[in-house]
């Protein structure tokens, strides 16, 4: 698996073949020059690189960096999406506000995301713009002829865009770049990525953080914004925008590393505008669908992640709308199925996902199929058909439930382990000034105050093993839930949360819960022992 990231944080080189004496070929060398110069496929002379700051004003190692035409790039960062390994499963996330006053444009929905890229101990994952695109990246993929990107205003979000404009400059770029970049493009198996707007979710999504943040942030009505929120965001009023666009990357990111999800330009997404029907898209597509809030119009106070806006797609003359308020940015996805492979293996996992539930007299599936083929009136097989079809819905819908209730039992058990290695910390050195008051510089007076904090903190670890054991315990009841899968999605969350302590923890954890399952349950000091073991051992 290709992920399609640079080394460092710079532009990547393509690598020069060399020939069989050890030097680089002329005709290898000659197809390299032209990969570093790609302005010379729009027939235009061979253009200068653009400057950092152009493209990448605030750079990360972990960068993804895509050539454009007229020597120009855009940077890209990974979003990824933890799910299981099957190729069917996604990942469940909450999007919208509680918010009642805006309910019917925002209210809480639940609904799915994958990213294409990835699998194994790489989680599924897509990639989104770091920035907007820029004014000079929106012209040059328009060239000829091609921008001054050295200029502050080139720099800024391209407004006055039409939805149209985006997804003709998306199709461009795509084709661009698969016929000049193919081999710095990520992949899933032998097929390449492709450049469009993000849908909603996608962008929803990654604007709260993705799996970079906890649950509660992810929840939370913006990003996570420590130094408040006119340090990420160019909102309306003297003290952010007053009024004015702003070149990209000004501003602080979000956890992902995104910059601007939040103001200055508002961004147009794929799909087509929808109300919300108390939980539920409505069954209406309407307009144009823009994200964000925007320099001008959005107030600090009306900064969320969940804000969306409805735009006609043709203005009062039948022209495409075109708002100085609203930009886009791209992302890099991939097709649901690569290979003949890939359509086999998605065969073969919805076949699992149907049958997975107890085969015997009792199940309504196998009862449901049973009347169908005893009926030969085709109005009560459709019927028939649609409960049956309603079941495994719902047996879906509850096995997704069960899964995400593991991965929280995992990661709280996981918590517990750490608090009780750090308590049995604590206690181990009460322990010993208690025992040997006079090396730090204690009394003996002073050892015996101690003692009553020292057996607290006893409790406090016998208490969070005993809770330990019942959340493990619990988690081995998840008949329907493959506890190892489930704590590899652990594994790739805490990872992107940063929180590596936890991975021998989340691991101990599912080793346990198996056990428990086998009727194992190991014995609360085996417990004590494997926790403060998997604690001390290397990460």
């Amino acid at each position: 698996m290709n992920d399609g990231r640079p080394a460092s944080g710079g532009a990547p080189s393509p690598t020069l073949p060399r020939n069989s004496g050890g030097g680089r070929s002329g005709a290898a060398f000659l197809a390299a020059a032209l990969l570093l110069c790609p302005a010379t496929t729009l027939g235009q002379p061979a253009q200068q690189p653009w400057p950092a700051i152009a493209w990448n004003p605030a750079p990360l190692p972990d960068d993804l960096i895509l050539p454009m035409p007229c020597g120009g790039s855009m940077t890209f960062r990974r979003v990824d999406t933890p799910a299981g390994e099957s190729g069917l499963d996604d990942r469940a996330v909450l999007l919208g506000s509680p918010e009642t006053e805006t309910g019917y444009l925002e209210y809480l929905r639940r609904t799915w995301v994958a990213g294409p890229f990835g699998g194994g101990a790489v989680p599924r994952h897509f990639f989104m713009s770091k920035y907007e695109v820029t004014r000079a990246q929106f012209e040059a993929l328009r060239a000829p002829p091609c921008p001054n990107a050295a200029t502050p205003a080139s720099r800024q979000p391209a407004v006055e865009v039409t939805w149209l404009d985006a997804a003709d400059a998306a199709q461009r770029y795509s084709t661009w770049l698969l016929r000049n970049a193919a081999q710095r493009l990520p992949r899933r198996g032998d097929a390449r990525a492709f450049v469009r707007l993000p849908t909603e979710v996608e962008w929803e999504y990654a604007a709260r953080g993705g799996a970079a943040v906890s649950e509660a942030d992810f929840q939370a009505r913006t990003f996570p914004m420590p130094d408040g929120p006119e340090a990420y965001a160019w909102f309306q009023g003297s003290r952010s925008a007053a009024g004015r666009i702003s070149a990209i990357g000004l501003k602080r990111p979000n956890p992902l590393g995104l910059h601007d999800m939040l103001g200055n330009a508002a961004e147009w997404v794929l799909d087509p505008f929808r109300l919300n029907r108390v939980g539920r898209q409505h069954g209406q597509a309407g307009g144009l669908v823009a994200r964000g809030g925007d320099f001008r119009t959005t107030t600090e106070a009306q900064l969320r992640s969940s804000m969306r806006i409805e735009y006609a797609p043709y203005d009062d003359n039948g022209e495409p709308t075109r708002l100085g308020t609203v930009g886009f940015r791209f992302a890099l996805a991939g097709p649901a199925q690569a290979s003949l492979a890939d359509t086999a293996a998605l065969r073969q996992a919805f076949e699992a996902e149907t049958q997975a539930r107890t085969q015997n007299q009792d199940d309504p599936a196998a009862l449901i199929a049973a009347l169908r083929r005893d009926q030969a009136d085709p109005v009560t097989q459709a019927a028939l058909d649609r409960i049956g079809a309603a079941y495994a819905r719902e047996t879906r819908e509850r096995t997704d439930r069960a899964r995400v209730a593991a991965r929280a039992q995992l990661q709280a058990a996981a918590v517990l382990s750490r608090s009780i290695f750090i308590a049995q910390q604590r206690a181990s050195g009460l322990q010993g000034m208690i025992d040997n008051p006079s090396a730090f510089g204690a009394t003996d007076q002073q050892a015996r105050n101690w003692r009553p904090m020292l057996d607290a903190v006893r409790a406090e670890v016998d208490g969070g093993v005993r809770a330990y054991a019942a959340v493990v315990a619990q988690l081995a009841q998840a008949a329907d839930v493959a506890i190892p899968a489930e704590a590899q999605v652990v594994q790739q969350e805490i990872r992107a949360q940063n929180v590596p302590n936890l991975a021998p923890h989340v691991a101990l954890v599912a080793r346990h819960a198996e056990a428990a399952r086998r009727g194992a349950m190991p014995s609360a000091a085996t417990l004590r022992t494997d926790i403060l073991g998997a604690a001390a051992s290397p990460r």
